[in-house]
């Protein structure tokens, strides 16, 4: 029963109803039921039973319970995470120490193909992204490997296409490196935890709007292109 009522978000009206027909039963063997005071003593003297449930969903909430998988990516990242040269550098959540990816070269330059190809039909999107690309570069965000640097034993290549938003204040078009394109039935994130979800309820916060007349957003740019991963 408390479990019912720690995961329903109408968990106080669930047990103002039960208190009511407790109520009920227990106003049938008085005989003034309609004596306010003696309502009121039965519903203080319930007062324990709302705050033992309070208690059992405050410890809930600030210890949730996580899968296998959700437990191995926040150990990854707790044990890797660290703050280099003004970036943060974590290191990828595998499912499986050695993971399963074959080389996907033929795969990510067929689609590269497919995209150059629509680009040239739309010059004004071929600029705007290839603009992003050099201030990727700028920003360290990407380099180019050349053919004299070492290769790791495993490799796996990042398709990628445009998205293009014109109705947007900011970046119209932007980059989208597709982590879900399989290559022989596996993709890249079929092979890494995504981790728990660590956003906030959004039934928590939208009551926040109204208290007060104006509510201000904020939004981290580039946010995901400032985090490094190491293998």
């Amino acid at each position: 029963m408390c479990k019912a009522y720690r995961e329903s978000p109408w968990q106080d009206v669930h047990l103002l109803a039960g208190l009511e027909s407790e109520i009920r039963m227990a106003i049938k063997d008085v005989a003034f039921r309609q004596t306010s005071f003696m309502l009121a003593s039965f519903v203080r003297s319930q007062s324990w039973r709302i705050r033992k449930l309070r208690e059992v969903e405050a410890v809930n909430k600030s210890e949730p319970v996580l899968g296998i998988e959700d437990r191995v990516a926040m150990e990854t990242i707790e044990k890797s995470l660290k703050f280099v040269d003004g970036s943060y550098q974590v290191g990828i959540p595998w499912k499986r120490k050695s993971p399963s990816l074959k080389k996907n070269y033929e795969m990510a330059f067929r689609r590269l193909q497919n995209t150059e190809q629509r680009l040239f039909k739309k010059p004004d999107i071929a600029k705007a992204y290839s603009d992003c690309i050099e201030q990727y570069i700028s920003k360290g965000y990407i380099r180019k490997v050349p053919v004299t640097e070492e290769q790791p034993s495993t490799k796996w290549f990042l398709p990628h296409f445009p998205i293009v938003k014109p109705d947007r204040t900011t970046a119209k078009t932007r980059i989208v490196f597709y982590a879900s394109a399989q290559y022989h039935c596996v993709s890249l994130n079929d092979t890494n935890c995504p981790g728990p979800k660590l956003q906030p309820n959004l039934f928590h916060f939208l009551p926040h709007f109204r208290k007060k007349p104006v509510a201000l957003v904020c939004d981290i740019a580039e946010m995901y292109l400032r985090i490094e991963f190491t293998l």
